[in-house]
């Protein structure tokens, strides 16, 4: 073969060269990657240049007060206020405290009333939240870049003062702050990343960091900021309050029938139909409340009939305080009635005769010399006998009353529609006892007490001091309820509600009373706005025979409206027509609807003169506190945020500690201090590949 075929096979010079050049190239770069990766950092930190660096202690002490102050007052406030004893929200917790009703107005005290907040400590203790809240979202701010930052300058102690074994890449996870670096930590969850990143220090920042990470979305867990009602007082006085008087079983013992029938008689002559009766209270769960348009029917019950339920049966009852009361802070107990009546059909010879009681009758002799119209009421009872023990327990009372109509009468008045005689026999039931009111902590009334001792009860005494006001512990000789006689009833003292509704309605100076007894040779006679006499629940009657009450849209026409002529000559029609309205009614509707009504009324007459006999009455304390913001938080949810504070913060001050413990070459382990390592462990690598590349040129040629 020739030289220059040889030759012709041969590569070009040139392109052996560059494929040597891009080889050694190639190695050169793994080489250098893996000694980024592997070698260690802690022989190519720079010798010179080292300090003690005091600025990461002071940035930590800063911070660990704010977040000590913070979290204190914070946890203080979940308990007990900062200034004062304690946050009190019911007078219970004050008492027993005491209305002073000696007349010249009311006084009030309790035996503790001086531990009571005064309102400028309010006004501190509410500085002092709201101081708590703004820091702790300035510190929620703060929690996680404060903590990286003074993690970064421990990571310069650490690697600087770690063994020769200590990999450039750990160093570069530190410098990288991959304590809370996503991308970090999902390597070091690989065998090898764990190997090439992972350090203790790492870890330990990573901790610190968490936890004051934790620190706020735990906070707005388990702390809460809610509006309490607090009592509070300026010097001597409690905030402000409302007295209300009572009626109590005492003073009931006190109040004379004549009183109580002339209140009911004008209750029974100016009520509505849409009066507003605030006195009755209702069941929470009564149908009354959803459907209820009027006080005198509670509802109407849906399916195949219209029921009409009595307002005053046993899911309602009767109070002189209004149902529109809440005593706030103060636990009170209040007298209630509750009554019900049914009326029956009975034989003429189940008519009292004697009546032994409160009896009346109308009757009338016909000019024509017929049969005379006979219409009696009878209330067996003892007129002079108060009907109820003296005690604030459970008492029940039962009642009758019995209404006749002759053959004639019930003729005349149905225009011989009927012919037969009718009596009824309406018995009531009453029940009479103490219920809380409610306040602040049930928010609704309670039930009938059983048994009630006025004294062991939380509510406050009422004394009647004889020379004014200033006992802050009266003596028991003038607290109501304790060492008070029981007082002798009047020689006409109050009696029962059907008792009391039967003389409303037919006693002296009525509208019955007034027109019995006439003639029938009377006319009808206009009725002069100017004078007129009302009509005694004139709204309950009505001629169209349905039973229906009479609603706003469409009454039906009422042979008697409100208010009836005072002219005698229209005395008898008048009359009749209102008895035939209101209780000749063979199913016994009418009447026992007039009865509910009219011991309603009755009810009320008797609890608002019993409130008004003094010294015999209670005094109901209504005080609705001042609004204040208070903060909370369970015990364990205080236990668990203080543990992960401490350690937070504990993390942070030996991290701080070990920082200004070794002076270091560079303030913080930035991008700048690593830009300056792979500087030096490049040069340092490059040196070395340098020298191995020439040796081995020199040992080949």
């Amino acid at each position: 073969m020739s030289l220059a075929s040889s030759r012709r096979h041969e590569p070009p010079e040139i392109n052996r060269d560059y494929h040597e050049i891009s080889q050694d190239a190639s190695e050169d770069a793994l080489r250098l990657e893996k000694a980024f990766l592997t070698r260690d950092a802690v022989e190519i930190i720079p010798p010179s240049g080292r300090a003690r660096r005091w600025a990461p202690l002071f940035i930590t002490f800063v911070y660990l007060f704010l977040m000590l102050f913070f979290w204190v007052v914070t946890a203080t406030l979940c308990f007990q206020p900062i200034k004062g004893d304690k946050w009190y929200t019911s007078y219970s917790e004050i008492g027993p405290c005491h209305v002073d009703d000696s007349g010249s107005g009311f006084g009030f005290t309790c035996i503790d009333l001086q531990k009571t907040m005064l309102r400028e400590a309010l006004t501190a203790n509410d500085r002092w939240r709201r101081t708590a809240r703004i820091l702790g979202s300035l510190m929620s701010v703060l929690a996680i870049p404060v903590s990286s930052a003074i993690c970064a300058r421990g990571a310069v102690a650490y690697v600087q003062n770690q063994k020769r074994t200590f990999a450039f890449s750990k160093a570069m996870a530190l410098a990288d702050r991959g304590w809370w670096d996503p991308t970090i930590a999902g390597k070091m969850l690989m065998p090898s990343g764990r190997r090439r990143y992972t350090s203790h220090y790492l870890l330990f920042a990573a901790c610190i960091c968490a936890f004051g990470a934790l620190i706020w979305p735990l906070q707005e867990i388990l702390l809460t900021q809610t509006s309490v009602q607090l009592i509070v007082r300026d010097d001597n006085s409690v905030s402000p309050r409302t007295y209300m008087p009572d009626a109590d079983i005492t003073g009931l013992s006190q109040v004379n029938l004549t009183d109580a029938v002339i209140a009911t008689v004008g209750s029974l002559e100016s009520a509505g139909y849409w009066d507003s009766q605030p006195n009755i209270w209702r069941s929470p769960g009564d149908m009354c409340n959803s459907s209820s348009n009027s006080w005198t029917f509670s509802c109407v019950a849906a399916g195949p009939g219209v029921d009409y339920y009595n307002l005053l049966g046993n899911s309602t009852f009767v109070s002189n305080i209004v149902n529109s009361v809440d005593t706030g802070l103060v636990e009170n107990h209040a007298l209630r009635f509750n009554s019900s009546v049914h009326c029956v059909n009975v034989d003429d010879t189940s008519y009292p005769r004697p009546c032994g009681g409160f009896a009346t009758s109308s009757i009338t002799t016909p000019g024509d010399g017929g049969e005379e119209q006979i219409f009696e009421v009878c209330a067996p009872a003892d007129m002079g006998r108060f009907p109820w023990n003296v005690t604030r327990n459970r008492q029940e009372l039962k009642e009758e009353v019995y209404i006749h109509f002759n053959a004639a009468a019930a003729s005349f008045l149905t225009n011989g529609t009927t012919s037969s005689s009718l009596t009824q026999r309406c018995t009531s039931q009453t029940t009479a006892g103490y219920f809380m009111l409610p306040n602040n902590v049930n928010h609704t009334f309670g039930p009938l007490q059983t048994e009630f001792d006025l004294i062991a009860s939380n509510d406050p005494e009422t004394s009647f001091p004889p020379y004014g006001r200033g006992y802050a512990v009266p003596p028991d000789d003038i607290v109501l309820g304790k060492a008070y006689p029981i007082p002798k009833p009047p020689e006409a003292p109050a009696l029962g509600p059907l008792l009391t509704a039967t003389i409303s309605l037919f006693g002296p100076r009525t509208f019955f009373s007034t027109r019995a007894n006439t003639t029938t040779n009377t006319t009808d006679a206009s009725v002069d706005p100017q004078n007129c006499d009302p009509v005694p629940l004139s709204y309950i009657g009505s001629t169209d025979g349905s039973g229906n009450m009479p609603s706003r849209e469409s009454s039906p026409m009422q042979r008697l409206s409100t208010c009836a002529s005072a002219s005698k000559s229209a005395y008898s029609s008048d009359l009749n027509a209102w008895l035939l309205d209101l209780f000749l009614d063979s199913d016994a509707l009418y009447p026992e609807t007039v009865f509910t009504q009219a011991m309603f009324f009755a009810n009320k007459a008797n609890l608002a003169r019993a409130a008004s006999v003094r010294p015999y009455r209670r005094t109901i304390v209504i005080d609705q506190g001042i609004a204040a913001q208070l903060l909370s938080m369970p015990i364990a949810g205080v236990a668990v945020l203080s543990a992960v504070v401490v350690l937070h913060l504990v993390g942070l001050v030996m991290v701080a500690g070990y920082t200004v413990r070794w002076p270091t070459w560079t303030a913080t382990l930035d991008a700048f201090a690593v830009l300056n390592l792979g500087r030096r462990l490049g040069d340092r690598e490059l040196t070395s590949m340098s020298s191995s590349r020439e040796g081995l040129t020199r040992s080949v040629n």
